[in-house]
């Protein structure tokens, strides 16, 4: 075959390559080496995640109190991101659930015994709630580290 033929010597006009040709390159092709890494799904929640908690407070004087009302309250922390451990260590210090019996639900928030100030007798509680960015799938460790804390008995 010359070179200046419109006929390749595969078989094809022009540029186009021919069925045999593509099959051929698809056979034999050398193995595609990519990186294990790259090939895994990125994951968005990592292997150990991170749950989101939010921590509040209330003080309650006795002003107030004859009122209904707290005379302070606001946010310590919105958003926190605590591991496990932390989270089943936090709850331990606020054994007290909002609700009875406690079922470990996402709107289940846990409060401290409130501390007395005696110098103007006002009393302060501290809570722990389950932050609402949580990704879906974290939800399940709320309940699980309730129950790590001993805060809901499983019978």
């Amino acid at each position: 075959m010359h070179c200046h033929s419109t006929v390749s010597r595969f078989g094809t006009l022009g540029r186009f390559p021919s069925f045999r040709l593509l099959r051929f390159r698809l056979r034999f092709r050398p193995l595609l080496r990519v990186p294990a890494h790259s090939l895994r799904k990125v994951n968005p929640i990592p292997s150990h995640p991170m749950i989101l908690i939010s921590r509040t407070f209330e003080v309650v004087t006795p002003e107030s109190a004859e009122e209904g009302e707290a005379a302070e309250s606001g946010f310590l922390s919105e958003g926190e991101a605590v591991t496990f451990r932390e989270l089943v260590s936090l709850m331990r210090d606020h054994p007290i659930p909002s609700s009875s019996p406690c079922s470990g639900s996402q709107w289940d928030w846990l409060s401290s015994h409130s501390e007395t100030d005696y110098r103007d007798c006002s009393n302060r509680t501290e809570s722990l709630h389950l932050d609402r960015s949580n990704h879906p799938r974290t939800l399940k460790y709320w309940r699980k580290a309730m129950i790590a804390a001993g805060i809901i008995r499983i019978k």
